[in-house]
């Protein structure tokens, strides 16, 4: 059944704080958008971070493209034109993601996914892959077929999102102030969402169903659920464990 509301530990849902805006001075280059795709002045992604400043935008024509995103300076966006544009990233290579954001300030939109790779650990789909690094992710569809969908070793926020038909989990969290909001995540193998050391974690109006596992893994952090629909998922709805809910300076030991 649907879950009206679901608080877990002691909080409600919340907002995450949104990314920074740009800091320009008269030195710094304005931002860009960067075309990308065959005819176009980047005809690859590579080609496009190559050349890419921080805060600049890489806009992908529709269309497949079998490379990695490593957005590895601050408040680089990547942007799928009209709902067509996937990146698919399959390799014999451990620990390589298809989407990475490794700074400050990172987005993605409306973009499919698709990943495998055999990583025994960290193997995600897309990765949050620094604490100092954050991803804002809007209308990103995430598979790996060796891993879990989303990964987040730093902040992450994610608005209309599918992390669904992982072979793992939809989502791991491990990193503060986390929030997804209408997001589904489904047919995982292992659960719908992990969350460790994920302190003031938020889900708001998510479905999490049908997952091989529990809907919601909460082993330690604190945050809230709301207006989700947890639902036929396998052994239970949402299990905690017993350091979900403590402060987190006691989870560390301070």
């Amino acid at each position: 059944a649907a879950l009206a509301a679901l608080v877990v530990g002691g909080g409600a849902a919340f907002a995450a704080a949104p990314p920074a805006a740009a800091q320009t001075t008269p030195d710094t280059p304005p931002p860009r958008t960067l075309l990308v795709g065959p005819g176009r002045p980047y005809a690859t992604l590579a080609a496009a971070l190559a050349a890419a400043r921080a805060f600049d935008t890489l806009s992908l024509a529709p269309g497949a493209y079998a490379e990695r995103a490593v957005l590895n300076l601050e408040g680089l966006t990547l942007v799928g034109e009209g709902g067509g544009a996937m990146l698919t990233w399959t390799t014999d290579r451990p620990y390589e993601a298809a989407l990475v954001a490794a700074a400050p300030n990172c987005a993605a939109s409306n973009l499919s996914i698709r990943h495998s790779s055999p990583s025994v650990a960290d193997n995600y789909a897309v990765h949050v892959s620094d604490p100092a690094a954050s991803l804002t992710l809007d209308r990103v569809s995430a598979a790996s077929a060796t891993g879990t969908g989303l990964g987040a070793d730093g902040r992450v926020g994610a608005v209309g999102c599918t992390f669904s038909g992982n072979s793992r989990y939809g989502a791991a969290l491990f990193a503060k102030d986390c929030r997804l909001e209408g997001c589904t995540l489904s047919d995982n193998g292992a659960g719908g969402v992990l969350a460790r050391s994920a302190w003031r974690l938020s889900l708001v109006r998510c479905t999490v169903a049908n997952n091989r596992g529990p809907g919601l893994d909460l082993v330690s952090g604190s945050g809230g659920a709301a207006e989700c629909e947890v639902r036929g998922n396998r052994g239970q709805g949402a299990r905690a464990g017993r350091a979900w809910g403590e402060d987190e300076d006691e989870d560390e030991g301070g």
